[in-house]
């Protein structure tokens, strides 16, 4: 079970008045690294880049749920995570889920092309991909 967060830009576009529509920031998951997108759109393409909106006066975070996420929660979030319990993944499970060991007793995608381009400094990857 995961957590899907959103980001919101609270005023219209200057050209047309038109509202924004709420961007997939990524997926928290429990026991593994933060899914963070940096897909197609003209969007982030790092953490340091989705920070310098989060913390944007007109932005706002949501779960999917509705819940108001202030930005240190968010970044918190992505970047402070750990897995209490140590990880007994043998080589099947890592492959059948394309996979690998993490910091902090994490499971993290392993890195291809066409999903997860790179893993994060920290307990983030970075996920091309639509998913939810």
């Amino acid at each position: 079970m995961g957590t899907n967060y959103y980001w919101y830009e609270k005023k219209p576009c200057e050209c047309c008045g038109r509202e924004f529509e709420a961007k997939h920031i990524g997926k928290s998951s429990c026991g593994w690294c933060f899914s963070l997108y940096v897909g197609e759109w003209e969007g982030p393409k790092t953490l340091n880049e989705w920070k310098e909106r989060f913390y944007r006066p007109d932005s706002i975070i949501q779960d999917e749920y509705g819940q108001i996420i202030s930005p240190d929660e968010m970044l918190a979030t992505i970047s402070d995570r750990k897995r209490n319990d140590p990880l007994t993944w043998d080589r099947e499970n890592f492959a059948m889920n394309h996979a690998e060991r993490g910091p902090n007793n994490l499971i993290r995608h392993s890195i291809s092309k066409d999903h997860c381009i790179g893993h994060g400094a920290g307990t983030w990857d970075y996920i091309v991909s639509d998913f939810s």
